[in-house]
């Protein structure tokens, strides 16, 4: 069990107004390889859909808790967090949003929290597996600006620090936390190996970003593909390219933008063969990813 003093004292940080306390924030860099990692994926959605960003834990040790911190662009509008993996079993999960500026506008507004705990106070005892969460851990949802003018832009997300307390992860019992291992360059101000609790150094914070794709090239370019031209490409689709070029079944249905071969070319290759297949399989198991017909940023 969590000893009460670790467990109040994370409640009390994710009930508290968002002011993190420094007047200055520092970002993660570029870390060394050989230490837990926590990382922020980087995603590219086409413009005004939402973007689904994911909390990735590696090599992390037995860990009871975290307080995670993360700032982004304001031009993106975070829509909900979700607990992934071992996280989702945990006992307590919550986030707070602060649109507060608690840096003299020197960095973003949006600052998201993340807060869980695997054992509340008498609770029952979780299964020990819960205080290993390697692997996914959280989904944040965000929603992307329905505006031109925004593709084959990037907006960073950055795990962030305005005091000692911020992306820590807590042992089991509560009698240690897991920070960044160069917690003390990055807030020389912060006294943070002077909290009374011992603080292990020792975590590599990875930032992310979501990119804004451009829509496919021309009118009909998103129909390469939609075989059965029901407007979704997916499994039925599939089978009618398979049905078409291997068994002579009927040519894939259409518009006056794009039908019969032009349905089935969907790698936009001018041509219609297993290249074709492959990419569409791919694309069906491993949505969401660019059309192979949508025009490549810079």
């Amino acid at each position: 069990m969590f000893k009460r003093s670790i467990i109040l004292s994370i409640l009390a940080a994710s009930l508290a107004v968002m002011g993190f306390g420094s007047s200055n924030v520092t970002y993660a860099d570029n870390e060394p390889a050989c230490f837990p990692v926590v990382r922020l994926d980087s995603v590219a959605v086409l413009s005004g859909l939402n973007a689904t960003v994911t909390v990735t834990v590696e090599r992390m040790p037995h860990v009871g808790g975290m307080d995670l911190v993360l700032c982004l662009d304001p031009t993106m509008q975070f829509l909900a967090a979700e607990p992934l993996g071992a996280v989702a079993d945990w006992e307590y999960f919550t986030f707070r949003m602060s649109e507060e500026d608690t840096c003299g506008g020197g960095c973003p507004r949006e600052q998201i929290r993340l807060i869980g705990i695997a054992d509340m106070p008498d609770g029952k005892d979780p299964d020990p597996a819960v205080y290993l969460p390697n692997g996914p851990i959280v989904k944040l949802i965000f929603g992307t600006p329905a505006d031109l003018d925004y593709i084959c832009d990037c907006f960073d997300l950055r795990w962030c620090w305005f005091d000692c307390g911020n992306n820590a992860f807590s042992s089991p019992q509560g009698e240690s936390l897991f920070v960044a291992y160069n917690i003390d360059a990055m807030l020389p101000d912060g006294k943070c190996l002077e909290t009374g609790q011992p603080i292990i150094p020792s975590v590599r914070f990875m930032n992310g970003k979501i990119c804004i794709l451009p829509p496919p090239d021309g009118p009909g370019g998103e129909n390469h593909g939609d075989c059965n031209a029901d407007g979704a490409i997916d499994l039925a689709d599939i089978v009618y390219w398979l049905d078409y070029v291997f068994h002579g079944g009927p040519e894939p249905l259409g518009d006056h933008f794009c039908s019969g071969p032009c349905r089935a070319d969907f790698n936009c290759d001018d041509r219609v063969n297993a290249a074709d297949i492959a990419a569409l399989v791919k694309f069906v198991l491993h949505q969401p990813m660019l059309h192979p017909c949508a025009p490549k940023c810079p």
